[in-house]
């Protein structure tokens, strides 16, 4: 009796133990994506920088992603890694751009070998006014026109100045606390977002996305 009892019980057990594992091996193939998001275009393949370009106010989309792989590279013309429907235009040499998410996201060509961030994302010339701990205050000291509509066009005089952090600074540098930057120029690159920027708010202006901090040397007498 105890034979009959026991055997449909380890018979279930063990049908429960293979869907678990089935389950398992197919939820760590849905997460496993080494691929980074990649479209080609006209025989191109284009990866994805990370970085926004902040110079694409208008125009006509060149064309939009019509297909798309779950996994891999794609191999089709106006086929992606990530997804459908996705406008695209043609920026600089060996660049795309693609709309996601109301921001244009650089793409670039995968036989460039080029870590440099591209001119088009947003950046300006400013100077550190004060440190703390982590902390910095940058002045803006030049903006390009290209960039001025971020600032609401605003003169020079009349942006608040930035209060960020020293987590992007580049060339890496060790220091003991942010105050030993005040008075270093520096070129600020980030995603074109910026909060804040209410005149009647005392507080400072806020960056949600920096890219690099790099710091400029001096010009010796």
């Amino acid at each position: 009796m105890r034979t009959k009892v026991f055997l449909p019980f380890l018979i279930f057990m063990t049908l429960a133990l293979i869907v678990s594992c089935e389950k398992e091996d197919s939820n760590s193939k849905t997460t496993e994506k080494s691929d980074p998001p990649m479209v080609m275009v006209n025989g191109t393949l284009y990866k994805e920088t990370g970085f926004v370009n902040g110079n694409v106010t208008c125009g006509t989309p060149d064309g939009k992603i019509a297909s798309t792989i779950t996994n891999g590279v794609p191999e089709k013309n106006d086929q992606s890694n990530f997804g459908t429907d996705y406008e695209y235009q043609y920026s600089r040499d060996g660049l795309l751009n693609v709309r996601i998410k109301d921001q244009w996201i650089i793409f670039r060509d995968v036989d460039i070998d080029n870590d440099e961030i591209p001119v088009d994302v947003p950046h300006f010339k400013g100077k550190v006014v004060y440190g703390l701990q982590d902390e910095i205050h940058v002045k803006i000291l030049e903006l390009p026109e290209e960039f001025s509509w971020i600032f609401q066009n605003r003169s020079l005089d009349e942006i608040k100045d930035i209060r960020t952090t020293i987590e992007k600074l580049y060339p890496p540098k060790e220091i003991q606390g942010a105050e030993e930057l005040e008075d270093q120029e520096v070129i600020l690159w980030f995603d074109g977002r910026v909060e804040k920027q209410d005149l009647a708010i005392s507080s400072l202006m806020e960056l949600p996305k920096v890219y690099r901090i790099e710091m400029l040397t001096k010009e010796k007498p």
